[in-house]
């Protein structure tokens, strides 16, 4: 379909965010997440560290991955096994409310002060990135499988090949 209507771009934001394969499960399975599963209304995904890990080392791996450093961090101390992760605009408290009972770290795109409060009276870590950066794992995933289904090479802004 592609090729036929001379389309080099698809972007469908909100069913990407809720696929499995999407922005938030596949940020976490590259931070080495088991167990993804859906929360709060298919957009947040929450996975599960093989070893609890403390605060430094999941932000470490996080920038690795990013390419950045977060914008705001809050650092419960206590070990993160269990992540919540609504990638892009994941500022509502909302979001951080449904998962609260069983994460230990919130990660996100965007924060509000409210986000913040909210996590450290309830004692969890939060590391806020920039919307686009925590969104492209799951969008490189995306074109990955795009491009095997219709046997074309995916490339990135840079040139670089996703396969």
């Amino acid at each position: 379909l592609l090729r036929k209507h001379k389309l080099t771009l698809v972007w469908a934001h909100l069913p990407l965010d809720r696929a499995d394969f999407g922005t938030s499960a596949t940020l976490l399975e590259k931070m080495g997440c088991q167990e993804i599963r859906t929360c709060s209304a298919d957009e947040g995904r929450i996975g599960t560290l093989i070893a609890p890990t403390d605060f430094a080392s999941v932000c470490s791996t996080l920038n690795a991955l990013l390419e950045e450093e977060p914008r705001a961090v809050y650092n419960s101390t206590r070990p993160i096994q269990n992540v919540g992760c609504v990638t892009g605009a994941g500022a509502y408290t909302s979001y951080l409310q449904a998962m609260a009972g069983d994460i230990d770290l919130y990660i996100t795109g965007e924060t509000s002060l409210y986000l913040l409060v909210y996590a450290k009276h309830h004692h969890i870590s939060v590391a806020i990135y920039s919307h686009n950066y925590t969104e492209l794992p799951g969008v490189k995933e995306f074109a990955k499988r795009l491009g095997r289904l219709l046997q074309l090479e995916v490339k990135g802004h840079l040139g670089d090949s996703y396969f």
